[in-house]
């Protein structure tokens, strides 16, 4: 049997891939002239939507929420879990910095994550999914993936300057 192909002999994992890495892209670069260009007000906001096609909204408390037709990406100390999050994943312990959500998936960081944290929910991301399929470890840095039927699930932490991260990717199969 023949795989199922898209565009240029792609499969369907590698196009949901390419769409995750654009949205993450657009998000990327409108939050980036939304940052830089945030002093000019509503007129320069307008020209970066017009020019990525996307819909971005400051709360003018540090807040910037991103949509476009292939998802949405909220960064600041507002961003909340994204409303389609699998109810059946774990969710790690600190405070949400960042959140996305797209057709093919979800990305979460975390800020104040202890080590200690971070080992309690990879314990419950073993018992949801069992071993995991890749582990990686460096002074400082951590990183997992488990997969099942349903997604591939990445965790990355690390502790930089007294500062601890985790990273949180969801990907639909």
């Amino acid at each position: 049997t023949r795989s199922a192909t898209g565009a240029f002999g792609r499969n369907r994992k590698e196009l949901n891939s390419m769409k995750s890495r654009k949205l993450a892209t657009v998000g990327a670069i409108a939050l980036s002239f939304g940052l830089l260009l945030g002093g000019c007000g509503k007129a320069a906001e307008k020209v970066v939507e017009d020019k990525t096609g996307t819909q971005i909204e400051d709360d003018g408390d540090g807040n910037i929420t991103v949509k476009s037709k292939d998802g949405k990406t909220q960064v600041g100390v507002g961003a909340e879990m994204p409303e389609d999050f699998p109810s059946d994943l774990p969710v790690p312990k600190g405070k949400l910095l960042a959140s996305q959500s797209a057709d093919t998936g979800w990305g979460l960081q975390f800020n104040e994550v202890t080590a200690a944290s971070f080992e309690a929910f990879v314990s419950e991301l073993e018992a949801k999914f069992g071993k995991e399929t890749f582990q990686s470890s460096v002074e400082g840095s951590k990183q997992v993936a488990f997969e099942n039927d349903s997604y591939v699930v990445s965790v990355l932490w690390a502790s930089t300057s007294g500062e601890e991260t985790l990273v949180y990717s969801v990907t639909k199969k």
